[in-house]
């Protein structure tokens, strides 16, 4: 039972969560063609009078995508949020070991990077803004303006025994901004495999159960939300 709770499942990059569709808006969903070219300045409007094309925050001016690079690389135990206002999908930490028959990987590492998927453009962008440490296991949760990050477990690299180090911070990543922001510590224990979400309507976080242990060979179950 312990070495299937502490097996880490290893996900091939680039992660599936689409929020945007090749499918075109049923007629329903299309406004009137006067206010279709209400907001839609008379310079894009051609002098035939044709209507002036209405952008989708799904289909973007293929200038305005950033070059299509590589993704990040093969991860486990990283948490990723999704952010319906900008369609990006925001993925942190993680570790690029490989465990092998349910054997921490001896080159496990732990990473501290944010990636950000741009889900209309389908493009992986590697950001360089300064945030939470090196970690993985941490729950994650995406919300309107940017995602959140809290806990998680890290050990230095290479390690296969020893206590884990485990995080009680809470963090905030900014969308527009590109920003990381140490929002709180001393809430919540420390703790890891928690489940985290987002709730839009009374705008706050709700984080429930998890486990305590600083030891990969036990578990501290916890129930407390």
């Amino acid at each position: 039972m312990l070495q299937f709770l502490n097996r880490s499942l290893v996900v091939i990059a680039p992660l599936a969560m689409v929020g945007c569709s090749s499918d075109p808006a049923p007629a329903a969903d299309v406004a009137p063609e006067a206010d279709a070219t209400a907001d839609v300045s008379t310079d894009a409007v051609a002098d035939t009078g044709a209507d002036a094309p209405v952008a989708s925050a799904c289909e973007p001016d293929p200038a305005s995508c950033p070059a299509a690079g590589e993704g990040p690389p093969r991860l486990s135990e990283h948490g990723a949020g999704y952010v319906d206002s900008s369609l990006t999908m925001v993925v942190f930490g993680g570790t690029t070991g490989v465990p092998e028959n349910c054997n921490p990987a001896v080159a496990a590492a732990y990473v501290g990077d944010t990636w950000l998927y741009d889900d209309a453009c389908g493009t992986w962008q590697l950001s360089d803004a300064e945030g939470p440490s090196a970690r993985g296991r941490h729950s994650m949760a995406g919300s309107a303006d940017g995602a959140w990050v809290f806990g998680g477990r890290w050990r230095p690299d290479g390690a296969t025994s020893g206590d884990y180090t485990l995080y009680d911070e809470l963090w905030h990543f900014d969308d527009a901004n590109e920003t990381w922001t140490l929002v709180s510590t001393g809430g919540p224990e420390a703790r890891v495999n928690a489940t985290m979400v987002w709730d839009p309507t009374v705008e706050r976080l709700l984080l429930f159960g998890g486990n305590d242990s600083a030891s990969g060979m036990n578990i501290g179950p916890l129930n407390d939300a």
